[in-house]
């Protein structure tokens, strides 16, 4: 016990100061013709509440409240060339492993989330690194407290990618961005976590504390084998945005198929006069072999065959104040032949809405209201939980 505990503190310390090297500034400081070196950095500061009103399971029945952390970190060698980076410090264990408890801080962990070089030519991008993957449009932009939250199970964050994009087009057929990545998990020592380290697999592992090959799952093959195809653009309405993507994850240990990823997004921005804007965004996602589709093998949690996804949003801006609702579905569709872990199919549904305000000062604030009907971690059944969030949040350029 002691032993593990001195290399759990050794690892904390050489993964902070891992953390510390791309924050560091090259220059003595900045002028005013943007000399390069460049450091430019931001920074996202939160505290977020949630609390369940209710709920058919007791093991929803948690409060927590938890600091969330992003900065994020440009070294621009050039306007052409930089090194981008992003520590992330937030929970990596759900509430679930203690229902009924208070949550006030606990199980929070910092860790390196991207870590990566990137170039731009004249049109044509070009990364490599750790890096989040565009996947997902409504996992990170759909509006609202809990508006990305079913999209969250498809997103591809902490990958070891190398890839590019090639962009084109003209006003008249709109401009475009097609995209090439080949992928893997992270299981280097970049994927460890200060403070806190989950287990992997367990159910209430929110992020991995460090993932090894020997792990298994989806697009763990130790080298990027994994590929990623992107499609962006406005199709001659820059109010009007689509994202395409299909990935395909390569089986690691465990698993005996390799997942493919489709995602079809669109997002629309209409200016309403006086400061009002109207932003709907509708994503489609359909997930084959989800999670390599493993046998079964006594795991609590069932596995499906496929899994499809629905996120549709509706934001309305105005001076500073914003009103959201989302809607979201998933289906986790079993084999017929039943062989998959549950041996059912799982409908799943989610509405949310959220009121915000946003300060000139860049501290913004927002509420939100939850009614989620979906699987049981544990169990073979759907259960009912409405939930309440309030998230303070406080943005800073530097």
């Amino acid at each position: 016990m002691v032993e593990n505990s001195r290399v759990f503190s050794a690892k904390s310390i050489l993964v902070s100061c891992a953390f510390a090297v791309p924050l560091l500034s090259p220059t003595v400081g900045r002028t005013a013709d943007d000399d390069f070196p460049l450091l430019l950095n931001s920074a996202d500061t939160a505290i977020l509440s949630t609390r369940t009103v209710a709920s058919q399971a007791a093991i929803r029945k948690v409060d927590s409240l938890a600091a969330l952390a992003h900065v994020k970190s440009g070294l621009f060698f050039s306007p052409e060339f930089s090194l981008q980076s992003e520590l992330t410090f937030e929970p990596l264990r759900t509430a679930l492993r203690m229902p009924h408890a208070q949550h006030v801080f606990s199980d929070e962990g910092l860790y390196l989330e991207q870590l990566y070089g990137k170039a731009e030519l004249d049109g044509v991008l070009g990364y490599g690194g750790k890096l989040d993957l565009p996947v997902s449009l409504a996992a990170t932009v759909a509006p609202g407290i809990f508006g990305g939250d079913y999209a969250t199970d498809y997103q591809l964050r902490e990958m070891l990618a190398f890839g590019g994009a090639l962009r084109f087009g003209a006003p008249t057929v709109g401009y475009h961005s097609f995209g090439v990545a080949g992928f893997s998990r992270d299981t280097t020592w970049l994927n460890a976590a200060a403070f806190t380290q989950p287990n992997y697999g367990s159910i209430d592992t929110a992020r991995t504390g460090r993932l090894h090959q020997s792990d298994g799952g989806t697009a763990n093959t130790g080298t990027p084998q994994s590929p990623l195809l992107t499609l962006d653009g406005d199709l001659g309405l820059p109010s009007t945005t689509y994202h395409l993507a299909w990935a395909r994850l390569r089986h690691g240990l465990g698993s005996t198929k390799d997942q493919t990823d489709l995602v079809i997004a669109v997002r629309h921005s209409s200016d309403l006069g006086e400061g009002i804007a109207l932003r709907p965004l509708v994503e489609v996602g359909r997930i084959l072999h989800n999670d390599g589709s493993p046998l079964s093998n006594g795991a609590l949690v069932p596995a499906s065959q496929r899994a499809d996804y629905v996120t549709a949003g509706l934001e309305l801006t105005w001076s500073g104040w914003s009103l959201s609702g989302v809607r979201a579905q998933r289906r986790l569709i079993e084999p017929q032949n039943g062989t998959g872990l549950d041996g059912r199919s799982s409908f799943e549904s989610m509405v949310t809405t959220a009121l915000g305000y946003a300060f000139e000062c860049g501290l913004s604030t927002a509420i939100a209201l939850k009614h989620d009907h979906s699987l049981v971690p544990g169990g073979t059944q759907n259960a009912a939980s409405d939930s309440v969030g309030l998230l303070v949040n406080y943005h800073q350029d530097f």
